[in-house]
């Protein structure tokens, strides 16, 4: 089954099971959530997002490419200058990670081509091993670049924020609480994520 109805099918199910996702799948529409399959370029795009608005980030992300071919390997970043990374809005500790990556890269050490085999809690392990790459960013890598249909951001405040309006809770959720909210529906957790994220987005939450 391709990626698209499996989407499709995951919505579908939320929705089945769900009575208050539901809610925000019919205000949202079709899930579109996209792979980003250069597995480098999603790596890099989310350190440079970490704990900024989808705009700041996209905004200096852009700024980060143009520094680079379209087509950027961890070579391409190793040959940049601290000076030049700085320059498009990456602070220290987000350029330090971005080398870190692009270093272990071309080590071997962080082998990009190969972690897909792995399973989800491997791969976090593997990934965070990495000073500067943190459960939130190895979560990001399993749903948007290996479409990883079963992965719940339970530190995301966006995800966490959206589950106490969604369910009316007086506070915001505990990963527990999370967990067990979305238990129904916990095989197609990244979609569910999905939704939340694009409703809060759409103004269709809260």
């Amino acid at each position: 089954m391709s990626f698209i109805k499996k989407r499709i099918a995951a919505a579908l199910f939320i929705a089945d099971v769900d009575p208050h996702m539901r809610k925000v799948i019919r205000a949202v529409g079709d899930c579109r959530l996209t792979l980003r399959r250069n597995r480098l370029h999603m790596l890099t795009r989310s350190i440079v997002g970490q704990q900024l608005s989808t705009k700041a980030s996209r905004t200096i992300y852009a700024r980060f490419c143009d520094l680079l071919p379209d087509d950027y390997s961890h070579e391409d970043i190793l040959k940049l200058s601290e000076k030049q990374i700085r320059s498009a809005g990456l602070s220290r500790n987000k350029h330090a990670t971005i080398f870190r990556i692009a270093t272990a890269v071309e080590a071997g050490d962080l082998p990009l081509k190969t972690l897909g085999r792995l399973q989800n809690e491997e791969i976090v392990n593997t990934m965070t091993q990495l000073k500067g790459i943190g459960p939130w960013t190895a979560q990001m890598f399993l749903i948007f670049s290996l479409g990883r249909l079963d992965v719940l951001p339970h530190t995301d405040l966006g995800i966490r924020s959206a589950f106490q309006q969604i369910y009316g809770l007086s506070e915001l959720p505990t990963p527990q609480q999370m967990t067990d909210l979305a238990a129904p529906w916990s095989n197609y957790a990244s979609i569910g994520a999905w939704y939340c994220w694009q409703g809060l987005d759409r103004g269709v939450i809260g």
